[in-house]
């Protein structure tokens, strides 16, 4: 009698590799202190929540501090309140667009080589 691999509830990739005489590939399994702690209580918890925690904590106190740069940056290239750059762009010269471009292109190029 011979079963087919929908039969015995294996997938064809991994029939095919049994009929090569070759074993299936594991999913490689995580170290025993490598994996997240499903409850509060688990061991190790702590320690995780509270680095998954401060990351926010940083990642937003990161977030409005550059948001706060991109406005007095807004504010020294184009003029205006730094807020509506749409208005102050459209209110600006031709010189000052280029100049913006080329300070983009500056900074742009000054952080890339290093």
């Amino acid at each position: 009698m011979t079963l087919s691999w929908r039969a015995t509830g294996v997938s064809q990739n991994h029939a095919r590799t049994a009929i090569n005489g070759m074993t299936p590939p594991q999913m490689p399994q995580p170290a025993p202190g490598d994996v997240i702690p499903s409850t509060l209580v688990s061991p190790g918890a702590a320690p995780f929540w509270l680095a998954v925690l401060l990351t926010g904590i940083g990642t937003g106190v990161a977030a409005a501090a550059l948001t706060r740069l991109l406005e007095v940056v807004q504010r020294m290239v184009w003029g205006g309140s730094g807020t509506d750059l749409l208005r102050a762009a459209e209110q600006a010269d031709a010189l000052r667009h280029i100049l913006a471009l080329i300070g983009a292109g500056a900074v742009t190029g000054g952080g890339n080589s290093s």
